[in-house]
């Protein structure tokens, strides 16, 4: 889910317990919009990635597990 500024927000279900109880997927999602958001939120990330990542999310709203795997695999340093 994003908010206005193209921001991902993660939002746990209410009826999910500390240790979440969800099935594996769900909880796979909320985890995956939680780094999102706090990589939009925070400032280690240029703009222009930020840019990127937000373009990520977008492409990928109904599976933020894909967006985070395409933004790793694209910010990766290159093996030697």
């Amino acid at each position: 889910m994003l908010d206005m500024s193209g921001a991902a927000t993660a939002q746990k279900p209410q009826d999910a317990s500390p240790d979440s109880g969800l099935p594996v997927e769900p909880e796979q999602h909320y985890r995956s919009l939680w780094i999102l958001q706090h990589l939009l939120e925070g400032s280690e990330l240029a703009a222009e990635t930020k840019t990127r990542l937000k373009e990520l999310v977008e492409e990928h709203a109904a599976d933020p597990d894909q967006a985070l795997l395409e933004h790793l695999r694209e910010v990766r340093a290159p093996l030697s």
